[in-house]
Parts: C-alpha cells; sequence; structure tokens
C-alpha cells in the first residue's frame, strides 16, 4: 500500500497514477471505454437497496460501482435521498443554500460573458431547488430554460416555483427530445449521480446546437472516493456510498472522453485546494474513514404530499429592484462577484483539487 507521502507525491504529479487494489473481473463494463476488469478500490451499500464493490478502470482510470444501479434503483434512491435532506436538514439552512446558488448564477453570467457566451435557450439537468438557473433566467433578458430530473417531484416543484419548463427522465434516456435546441446546458453535481454518465455527455452533444456549450462541475473523484477507499484499504470494511455518488471522475480523462465525443475543450481545470490541504486525495489519517453502512430502509423516506417542505421563493431572491432594471443587474453581478473569494485553480492533469470544472464547446 502506498504511504501518504508517495501518494500526495503521486496526486500532485501529472503522471495519472492508479489507487491501490486487486484487480478483478467486473460484473458491468466501464460506461467510458467498456473494459471489463479494473482495480477494487472499495465496498459501499446503497441504502437498503444493494451492496456493490468500487472499481477504477485500468484503462481510463474512471472509477465507478460495481455491479451498476439499475434505473429503478436510483431513482428510488434519489427521491428517498431527497425526502431524507428535507426531513433532517432545517428548512434554514435550504434558504441559506438557495441563496448561495442564486449568487453562483449571477457570477456565472459574468463568466459567460467574459467568454463571450450569450445563451437564448438553456437546458439544466438535476438542478436541484431551481436557483442556479433562476438567476440565469433573471440577468438574461428573454432566456429560455428546461430542466431535467428523475424525480417528479423536483419537476412540480422547478415549475411552480420558476416557471421553468420540465422534462421528467433519465439524462441517459433523452430520445424523446429534438436534436440540437440548446445554446447552453448545464450539469452540476450531477453526473456522479448517473448509471450511465458516458451516455448522458453523447446525449448532451446531440442537444447542442452546433456552436453550443456544455458545462460540468462534479467533484474530483480523488477526493470524492478517498473515505471509501480508506475504509477499504485500512480496514477491509464496506462503508455507505456518498450521497448517491456511484462516479468518481478523473479529470483528464474526463476531458479526454468529451473530446472525443466532440466537445472541444475550452475552459477546462481543477478548482478549491482546502480539501487537499486538509488530507482527503493523499492522507491516511483514520478521521477521513468512511463510516459503517447504514442500510437506512429507503421506503420509509417519502413525501406525504406535493407541497411539503417547500420553500417560499421571496426568501430567496434579491429585492425587486435589483433585477427590474438593467444598471441595478450589473451592480448585483458586480456586489456578488466581490464578495465572492475565488478559488485556486489546478491543472485537469493533477488529482488535486475539490471540484472538476469543464466549460467545452459543439464545434459542428
Amino acid at each position: 500500500m502506498q504511504n501518504k507521502f508517495t501518494r500526495l507525491i503521486k496526486a500532485w504529479s501529472k503522471s495519472h497514477p492508479f489507487l491501490d487494489g486487486k484487480l478483478v473481473s467486473r460484473v458491468n463494463a466501464c460506461s467510458f471505454c467498456h473494459t471489463t476488469t479494473g482495480y477494487k478500490i472499495g465496498e459501499v451499500a446503497f441504502w437498503d437497496i444493494s451492496d456493490m464493490d468500487v472499481v477504477q478502470c485500468n484503462k481510463c482510470r474512471q472509477i465507478q460501482v460495481d455491479p451498476m444501479l439499475t434505473m429503478d434503483e436510483v431513482v428510488d434512491g434519489c427521491i428517498s435521498g431527497h425526502a431524507l435532506a428535507k426531513k433532517l436538514i432545517p428548512s434554514r439552512w435550504f434558504v441559506k443554500n438557495n441563496k448561495r446558488e442564486f449568487r453562483a448564477g449571477v457570477r456565472f453570467v459574468s463568466y459567460l460573458e467574459s467568454k463571450g457566451i450569450r445563451p437564448k435557450r438553456i437546458m439544466e439537468m438535476g438542478p436541484g431547488e431551481g436557483y442556479f438557473s433562476r438567476a440565469l433566467a433573471s440577468i438574461i433578458p428573454g432566456l429560455e430554460v428546461m430542466c431535467v430530473d428523475a424525480d417528479a417531484q423536483v419537476a412540480f416543484e422547478l415549475k411552480r416555483d420558476h416557471g421553468f419548463e420540465t422534462h421528467v427522465g433519465l439524462a441517459e434516456d433523452l430520445s424523446d427530445l429534438q436534436d440540437n435546441q440548446f445554446d447552453l446546458i448545464i450539469t452540476r453535481d450531477f453526473l456522479e449521480h448517473l448509471i450511465d454518465p458516458a451516455k448522458a455527455i453523447l446525449n448532451c452533444y446531440r442537444l447542442l446546437k452546433p456552436g453550443g456549450y456544455l458545462y460540468t462541475l462534479t467533484p474530483n473523484g480523488y477526493q470524492d472516493v478517498w473515505p471509501i477507499y480508506l475504509r477499504w484499504v485500512l480496514y477491509s470494511e464496506r462503508t455507505d456510498l456518498n450521497i448517491n455518488h456511484l462516479n468518481y471522475f478523473d479529470a483528464a480523462a474526463l476531458v479526454e472522453f468529451m473530446g472525443k465525443s466532440g466537445l472541444t475543450p475550452v475552459d477546462c481545470y481543477q478548482e478549491g485546494a482546502k480539501q487537499f490541504k486538509k488530507g482527503l486525495g493523499w492522507s491516511f489519517n483514520p478521521k477521513y474513514v468512511g463510516p459503517p453502512p447504514e442500510r437506512l430502509p429507503h421506503r420509509e423516506y417519502v413525501f406525504d404530499n406535493e407541497n411539503e417542505f417547500s420553500s417560499t421563493v421571496n426568501e430567496v431572491l434579491p429585492k425587486p429592484r435589483w433585477l427590474n432594471n438593467a444598471f441595478f443587474r450589473k451592480l448585483l453581478s458586480l456586489r456578488y462577484t466581490l464578495w465572492h473569494v475565488p478559488k485556486i485553480k489546478f491543472s485537469v492533469d493533477r488529482q488535486v483539487g475539490h471540484y472538476i470544472s469543464l466549460l467545452n464547446r459543439k464545434i459542428s
């Protein structure tokens, strides 16, 4: 087993090292390169639904659970996870988080403007409470927004609270949506939850107009999988699946796959040094070990009615004067940008940085 010093050096290098694990045959092939072998680096439990291995592909380095969940299992787990969060987390936290999402969306508009990108029609996949896209719609006049989610309850709330066009379905199966219709597709904290993220990326390519953009934000897989990996290498024990994450991405491999899929890199990097500084991704300190599995009964976590735990939009959005005037919208954008402390950026070739941020363009 690697020690923390060799792991730290390898994570910082550009040599694309693998995590330590035994080479095994996979039940399901890698969704990116279809390799049928990989290094077993952990074991996880998904609610009371399934137990799985965590395997790093020995060809393309992407990390996925194996065997992969079925679509019904993913939908059940996601719905239960959404309901559990609504029950356990105080409503004031959702208001605070939604305000954070709105501010991030306003800053994202400034980022798009800096790249000369002015979308007229966008899609967000897995939009959560929808306030990131609400910010884009508030700042960009006449912007059309469609949101895709597997949870009908989430789709109901998005349409009720924001007036968005919604589509209930899985990102891997969007055959009923017309080709070449979006200027921008957004996937934030989304791809890691999918059964087949490679297929979802190919769907994004199909749905984008020529010249359209795909924006992806997803956790650095090496930091995200570290508690699972540590419990396995230190104690040979299983842990809970990390908040329904089925995939743990290698940034360079993800950029490479998108390029091969016709999505040319425009601005690709990893950001945030805080978690790496603490030790995630390289330290073998037992305090980073994931907890033993709880195997919660997923059928006990459901919404009682369609209006349960709904938040008030007025609690989140800034006062109307900030949104109803072009000059004040510019001031709002400047205000949110100045409040925000920029994160350190790293090359996608290193296994460093808390988040992977990718902007890719469909050329033709």
